[in-house]
């Protein structure tokens, strides 16, 4: 599943991308939460389905198209990291994207001249 899907996080709030054909229209994005299950469907196929790491808040999701690209969001319930967004996704999936950050970030810091040490 991790390879249909990319998701981001804050403190207070997940993001989860995927990509669509342009020419298709918005009712062939489908996405229901209920308690802690996330079911994501693209045009009949399964982009995202299982138990996440924790509860969101209520009232609080909502998806945007822009280009080729759905956005899905919603906010935390409790502001704190997930290491997972559903239930036997993968760490590496979020470790990678997080330790890509980090990089860019000392990169551009060196570059800036603040020692990163």
């Amino acid at each position: 599943m991790d390879n249909k899907y990319t998701w981001f996080q804050d403190q207070e709030s997940i993001h989860v991308h995927f990509k669509i054909n342009e020419e298709d229209k918005k009712k062939l994005v489908k996405y229901k939460i209920v308690n802690k299950h996330l079911s994501i469907v693209y045009n009949g196929e399964v982009i995202v389905e299982g138990e996440m790491y924790d509860y969101i808040e209520r009232g609080s999701d909502g998806f945007l198209i822009n280009g080729d690209t759905v956005e899905l969001f919603f906010n935390k319930l409790r502001q704190e990291s997930w290491p997972w967004l559903v239930e036997g996704s993968t760490l590496d999936n979020w470790a990678e994207q997080n330790a890509e950050k980090d990089h860019e970030i000392s990169r551009i810091l060196e570059e800036a001249g603040h020692n990163t040490d």
